[in-house]
């Protein structure tokens, strides 16, 4: 009787701590329109060369382990951000790319805990191999007042990123083998979740006490059926 109560009890624990557990949560980001502004490649010094153009219009996404506190004022939440993926028209800055570094995730929140402004860069390794080394080609992603992305930028330093991704590139002035593009601010917004769960439930201790009484009732009763049948 002893073993079935543990048991119950045990799976009791693990059904509240499913109901508890904190969701992950996605904010998607999106340009107010195409780039307005462009600089194109005078040489290609290497790397994969290739001009942005006005017709394009960057987006993309984040996850966090929870919903983002509200009233954050620049706030590093890289360790908070689970997955990513950002375009910028020619290059997919992915979580699941190992070329991929995050350089800084810095962001405000309002009341609500809405993203008011934010200061996210992104960099993909587009040449080289780990640990790379200075002359290797990198694109870059900046998600804040406004859009930059760059292209086959010469790397000329390489360490460790405010975000704390090492084998990054931490410096890599501007030259006549990158491509530009600029424009306006972006735009930020919680994703909204399936319909299904939004769907109201009892409360987590009301929930819970009906999660419990029916694992301890169906052990009592497979008990009682054991002994009737000694």
């Amino acid at each position: 009787m002893k073993s079935a109560l543990k048991k119950s009890a045990a799976a009791a624990a693990m059904c509240l701590a499913a109901i508890g557990a904190v969701h992950a949560a996605t904010y998607s980001a999106a340009t107010t329109g195409p780039y307005t502004a462009k600089t194109d490649f005078t040489v290609c010094s290497g790397g994969p060369c290739q001009n942005y153009t006005l017709a394009m219009t960057p987006s993309g996404s984040f996850t966090t382990s929870a919903p983002l506190a509200a009233n954050l004022s620049n706030a590093n939440i890289a360790a908070q951000i689970t997955s990513f993926s950002f375009n910028d028209g020619i290059n997919t800055f992915a979580s699941t790319d190992p070329n991929v570094r995050i350089f800084q995730a810095i962001v405000s929140t309002s009341a609500t805990g809405s993203i008011t402004s934010s200061a996210l860069l992104l960099e993909l390794w587009q040449t080289g191999t780990s640990p790379h080394a200075v002359g290797d080609k990198v694109a870059l992603i900046q998600i804040g007042n406004s859009v930059f992305a760059t292209n086959t930028l010469n790397c000329t330093g390489v360490g460790t990123t405010p975000a704390g991704a090492a084998d990054s590139c931490v410096l890599g002035p501007g030259d006549i083998g990158a491509s530009n593009a600029s424009g306006a601010a972006w735009t930020w917004a919680a994703v909204t979740p399936p319909a299904t769960a939004a769907t109201p439930v009892p409360s987590m201790s009301a929930l819970g006490l009906l999660v419990l009484s029916a694992l301890l009732g169906g052990a009592g009763l497979a008990i009682s059926r054991r002994n009737r049948n000694a």
